[in-house]
């Protein structure tokens, strides 16, 4: 037809070939489109054949290549997701904003995911806010959950910023009997440090939580007169830092000895010239030519503020002897004398049990129930010892000495002859006759024996005290229940209780390391009583007949004739159930009668095993001791120290440096809230963001793209199909 015209009929077919291309070239807005005519080449000399494969269908992998061409939008859920995701990374590895100008991380994402576009730092800087405010409001959630809240605080200067910062800790147990703990507080503290104002600080961040005066536990403190006063004021019941108290007792005993200073002024002189000089430090590293590359190390000076690091100092110089000697021979450096060197070991071995304690009580899961039976046995281990060296001996006699006053003094104030005329009085403390230590060990049923009997009466009248100043609802009434008539004696026990689980858990794992460090001693000067005094409520250790063992005193249950130490699921089905109590009259609270009979019932049952878990043993006991469960919630929760607090200020000198050095105490506080929260808040399985709630990280969802390039490519080549028709 095309030849026939084009012979016989030119001039008409070039009019039509020429109002064709006029009509194509107004069409040009879709270049994919085909021609509509049987011609050899269309108006822009591109081929029919490679038209129409251009206005097929595109493939998978084309569809997807084209879909990365085009940036999301910045209020697409996507680029949100990915937007969220790269504040996490700032806020948790304390990354500066910057980061975003960099042109490596800037590749790097594009890289990874071509589609986002990089907002600036200053669009970051404007996220913290409302994410923070975000979190805090799901912490917030779970605070108003918690009936009891302890908290830690302590007060430190930044040195980079030369600000102030004041902690805040909440510590809680949560309707599960699991430990929960967050920050609170990283604020800003400008003022004077005297107690009224720490007073007035401490009473605005508790109002801040809506944490009120019968929710609040305990606060733990350190030793500064200004914090114990500030708390006072604030009518918060409040701890000494239980590590400090270590630490003030190394102190005292390792500083005032000539043997021992000598020793630590020359290794901390030989570090000193390692540090000044890189000459010396290569030296050294060359000395090491009988120890892999990846193997030598260097020496370790210690820091006054650091726990522990006089007998890391000595540790890391009795490892390197040899190289050391070898060092000060080069070096012209005075070395330790042999006696010295011989001294190092006995020192370390009456330095490593404080090393081992601190660690322990170091962690989060470790409790204020734990200090006193650690420091029983502390002052064993250190009974135990017989060192043999002159003046590691006089080391030995302080150590013991600085243990007595710091932890179990019988005065205020003791005057030390040996230290200086300006540091003569020094505080002492008895944590066996301190209120919410006595309670929080009676309360915890691994170590409610542990007290010697001297002590005893007097922390049960505590434990009384705690019982009857707490208000607890009867569960029975409160349930619509028909309420127990008269006490009657204990009746023996019809069928076993719910068994506890043992330690799989941290809190278990915890719990174990910590109970079998005390039960490791053989030998020691503490006694039990006989059979006949160990089924009533008096405690294991402390009497003056038939002596034993601290071990076998400890853990021994109170049942007659025990030949062989029992095991959790037996000491539960030997336990003595609840006997009925009578209701107090016209009302719902618990009488004191009742809770008098709860603490004589506890006391009389078994310990249970080191290894079982003593919040889950609360936890199935709480219907049966109402009144002492909820005194577990309030001590249980407590930690042994302020360790917390501590990390948290360290981590501030990671916030604070050459390339953040300008961010406001606001923004520093807001981001080291939200680094140590954010993993804690996601943990609970909160959802945290309605943005963020895709199926895992849908911003590299592949299949989603697709289906939205198949249906864009799907509708072109219908329009197109249809034009083709009409222009045939």
């Amino acid at each position: 037809m095309n030849n026939h015209a084009k012979a016989l009929h030119a001039e008409k077919f070039n009019q039509l070939k020429e109002a064709h291309a006029k009509k194509l070239a107004a069409k040009s807005n879709n270049t994919l489109r085909p021609q509509s005519w049987r011609g050899e080449l269309s108006n822009a000399g591109v081929p029919i054949k490679e038209q129409k494969a251009a206005a097929r269908q595109a493939t998978i992998r084309e569809s997807v290549e084209n879909s990365r061409q085009t940036t999301w939008p910045m209020s697409s859920s996507k680029h949100k997701a990915v937007e969220r995701k790269i504040l996490k990374m700032m806020v948790t590895d304390f990354r500066p904003f910057s980061i975003v100008d960099s042109p490596g991380f800037f590749e790097l994402c594009a890289h990874l995911e071509s589609r986002f576009e990089m907002p600036c730092r200053s669009t970051f800087r404007r996220r913290i806010g409302p994410l923070y405010r975000e979190f805090r409001q799901n912490v917030q959630t779970d605070l108003d959950k918690a009936k009891y809240v302890a908290t830690t605080s302590d007060i430190w200067t930044d040195s980079t910023s030369n600000y102030t910062f004041i902690s805040l800790s909440g510590h809680y147990l949560d309707e599960h009997w699991q430990l929960r703990d967050y920050v609170l507080h990283g604020s800003f503290f400008p003022d004077a440090h005297t107690a009224v104002n720490i007073s007035d600080k401490l009473t605005e961040m508790y109002e801040e939580w809506k944490v009120q005066k019968e929710r609040q536990s305990v606060i733990v403190r350190d030793g500064a007169s200004n914090m114990v006063l500030g708390t006072e004021l604030a009518k918060l019941q409040n701890l000494h830092c239980t590590i400090h108290l270590l630490q003030l007792a190394v102190n005292d005993a390792i500083f005032i000895q000539p043997s021992v200073s000598n020793i630590t002024r020359k290794c901390r002189a030989i570090c000193a010239h390692m540090n000044r000089s890189a000459k010396a430090t290569q030296l050294f590293k060359d000395l090491q030519d009988d120890v892999d590359e990846s193997q030598k190390l260097r020496l370790r000076r210690d820091v006054p503020t650091r726990w522990n690091s006089v007998m890391l100092m000595l540790e890391r110089f009795h490892r390197l002897k040899t190289y050391v000697q070898r060092f000060c021979l080069e070096t012209d450096l005075t070395d330790l004398t042999l006696k010295e060197w011989e001294r190092v070991p006995m020192i370390l071995r009456i330095l490593r049990p404080f090393y081992e304690l601190t660690v322990r009580l170091s962690s989060d899961l470790c409790a204020a129930s734990y200090v006193i039976p650690e420091a029983l046995q502390l002052q064993l281990d250190l009974e135990n010892m017989k060192p043999e060296l002159r003046g590691v001996n006089e080391l030995h006699r302080e150590m013991m000495k600085a243990i007595q006053h710091r932890f179990f003094a019988t005065t205020d104030n003791f005057i030390d002859q040996d230290a200086d005329d300006n540091d003569k009085t020094k505080k002492c403390s008895n944590v066996l006759r301190n209120p919410t230590l006595a309670v929080a060990t009676l309360i915890d049923p691994r170590f409610k024996f542990c007290f010697p009997a001297e002590d005893v009466e007097e922390a049960k009248k505590h434990l009384l005290a705690a019982a009857l100043e707490i208000t607890v609802l009867d569960p029975l009434v409160e349930l619509g229940l028909p309420a127990p008539v008269s006490a009657a004696p204990p009746a023996p026990p019809v069928a076993a209780p719910e068994p506890i689980p043992s330690t799989s858990s941290q809190t278990s794992d915890v719990a174990r390391a910590s109970a079998t460090s005390i039960v490791k001693k053989a030998d020691s000067s503490f006694s039990n009583s006989t059979d006949n005094t160990i089924m009533t409520s008096t405690p294991i250790c402390g009497s003056t007949s038939n002596k034993r063992s601290f071990s076998e005193a400890f853990f021994a249950a109170p049942t007659l004739n025990t030949a062989k130490k029992p095991r959790f699921g037996k000491l539960l089905a030997q336990s003595v159930p609840v006997a009925p109590l009578s209701p107090p009259v016209d009302s719902r609270v618990i009488s004191a009668e009742r809770k008098k009979e709860e603490i004589a019932l506890y006391m009389a049952e078994p310990r249970i095993a080191e290894d079982a878990d003593h919040l889950q043993y609360w936890r199935l006991k709480e219907s049966n001791y109402p009144t002492l469960a909820a005194l577990a919630r309030k001590y249980l929760c407590v930690p042994a120290s302020s360790v917390y607090s501590e990390r948290l200020f360290s981590e501030y000198n990671g916030l604070y440096e050459k390339k953040r050095s300008r961010i406001t105490p606001d923004c520093a506080e807001q981001v080291l809230f939200l680094h140590h929260n954010w993993e804690r808040v996601e943990s609970n399985g909160r959802k945290v963001n309605a943005d963020s709630g895709q199926k895992g990280d849908d911003f590299h969802d592949v299949e989603e793209d697709m289906a939205e390039q198949a249906r864009i490519d799907v509708e072109a080549n219908a329009v197109a199909e249809a034009e083709m028709d009409m222009d045939i």
